[in-house]
């Protein structure tokens, strides 16, 4: 590798080398590797797809514990992004392995029980053989040291939604589930014993607080039932995080409007929005409020939250704009929800905002995300299907917006651009006294981006009366490109 830690030669050269290396077992490899293996994505994922084919099932499962720990808890603990981003992206590949060799095992199980052949089926087992042998080695894999490392990254204080944090969230996502897997596996009592000590040695380790203890809700592990900073406790906010992970999925409606019924205020709401801003990378928050909150919220609560907004924007020193008229369409329904969800997100991220430059900075990088979303969603922007992939929307919240009305397709995009511009005149004069000159522009020039191509995509679609935004955007004329 160079100075840099990039790969000298190109991945397709090098992979090929790398891989006799292992599977031959040459003499210091592991030493070798550990501090001269560069820090190369797409060097990893060949190496690995070499290592995967069945013919070399013994190399991959030697190779698989060893970067674990030295490559991924190692690179994850370090100061250099690009490296922590490299030790998540390995952490995330072993595991979206592990959890298709674990489930190719049970589909091959089922298989040869229907047919009554035992665990020999012709062709079927030379692909859940070497997942097997793969798996078998899970007692001997850093699983504590790997986890602790995942939580650590994707709860200490930085930026929550740089590469390798959203990367680091991943591979803990999927690491608990496969250890949940893993600790009901039957066919596999040892296994499911080793991953049992391991999760016991992790537990003594686990930070007392954060956004990463939420993903071990899955596991049933007890969560602080005492409420935190902003009066929601951990189990709360676990439940909200549970039905974030559930809602992309299919069957999740039901499921959604059943689990909210704990939060059923408005303080409630917003009390775990404030956690949320803080804690949460803004993915999951888009997911929170646009498909997770407005499935908890019937037409009362939308009322009750109309109602209370007066109080709150004193609360925040600000009017945030209010769409008027009431929509008796479904689709419009389902969208008014998602602005009064958004309005929500955003009289929190104001009073986020109040407490200092940091948590300004914070909560408006967390408000824009969502609000892209949110207008690709509702029809202010045009659909971004990577960037709603990205937040893990579901493709039914993507395609809300084609079934809408005519008359929600004229007023709630319109609507949820003068919202945003609202709150973004009311951040200014919070955080203008804290940040001047280039520090002010950093803060606030992606959001009148994203202001502005909202206002250009409504405009080319008629919908030109958008009295705040055009205040707004002349107001900071001199933060335009």
């Amino acid at each position: 590798q160079d100075a840099s830690g990039a790969p000298s030669w190109p991945a397709a050269v090098l992979a090929p080398a790398l891989l006799e290396v292992v599977e031959r077992e040459l003499p210091g490899w592991e030493a070798e590797l550990s501090t001269g293996f560069p820090a190369d994505k797409a060097l990893f994922d060949a190496l690995w797809v070499g290592l995967c084919q069945p013919q070399r099932k013994a190399a991959a499962a030697r190779f698989w514990p060893w970067a674990l720990g030295a490559l991924c808890s190692a690179k994850l603990g370090g100061t250099d992004p690009r490296q922590a981003a490299f030790g998540a992206h390995v952490a995330l590949r072993v595991a979206a392995t592990l959890r298709a060799d674990l489930a190719g095992k049970r589909a091959a199980d089922a298989l040869a029980r229907s047919l009554m052949q035992g665990s020999n089926v012709g062709g079927v087992n030379d692909v859940a053989t070497a997942g097997s042998v793969r798996l078998s080695v899970l007692h001997s894999a850093p699983l504590a040291a790997v986890l602790l490392s995942l939580t650590e990254a994707v709860t200490a204080e930085q930026e929550a939604d740089s590469p390798h944090v959203e990367l680091a969230d991943d591979a803990l996502e999927s690491w608990v589930r496969l250890v949940a897997d893993v600790a009901f596996e039957a066919s596999a009592p040892d296994s499911a014993s080793a991953v049992a000590v391991q999760l016991a040695r992790f537990w003594s380790n686990l930070p007392s607080v954060g956004y990463g203890r939420l993903h071990f809700a899955l596991l049933g592990h007890g969560l602080d039932t005492s409420p935190g900073k902003t009066g929601t406790s951990d189990v709360d906010m676990a439940e909200l995080f549970r039905l974030c992970l559930f809602a992309g999925r299919s069957e999740a409606t039901g499921q959604l409007s059943l689990g909210m019924t704990k939060f059923t205020s408005v303080l409630s709401i917003m009390q775990a929005l404030l956690t949320a801003i803080s804690e949460w990378p803004a993915r999951r928050v888009a997911v929170l409020v646009l498909q997770v909150l407005p499935a908890g919220l019937s037409s009362h609560d939308i009322s009750a939250l109309a109602k209370s907004g007066q109080a709150w924007d004193k609360l925040c020193h600000a009017e945030l704009y209010e769409p008027a008229g009431e929509l008796d369409a479904e689709p419009a329904l389902a969208s008014l929800a998602s602005l009064a969800s958004l309005r929500c997100l955003l009289q929190c991220a104001l009073l986020r905002a109040s407490c200092g430059q940091g948590e300004a900075a914070s909560a408006l990088r967390c408000v824009v995300s969502v609000i892209r979303l949110a207008a690709a969603q509702l029809g202010a922007l045009e659909v971004d299907a990577e960037l709603c992939e990205q937040a893990t929307l579901s493709d039914e919240a993507v395609r809300s917006a084609a079934r809408a009305s005519e008359a929600q397709k004229a007023s709630v995009p319109g609507a949820l651009c003068e919202l945003f511009a609202t709150f973004l005149e009311a951040f200014l004069r919070t955080s203008n006294s804290t940040a001047h000159g280039e520090a002010r522009a950093a803060l606030h020039l992606p959001a009148v981006l994203v202001l502005r191509a909202m206002r250009l995509a409504l405009e080319e679609k008629g919908i030109v009366a958008l009295p705040v935004t055009g205040r707004v955007l002349r107001d900071l004329g001199d933060l335009m490109p």
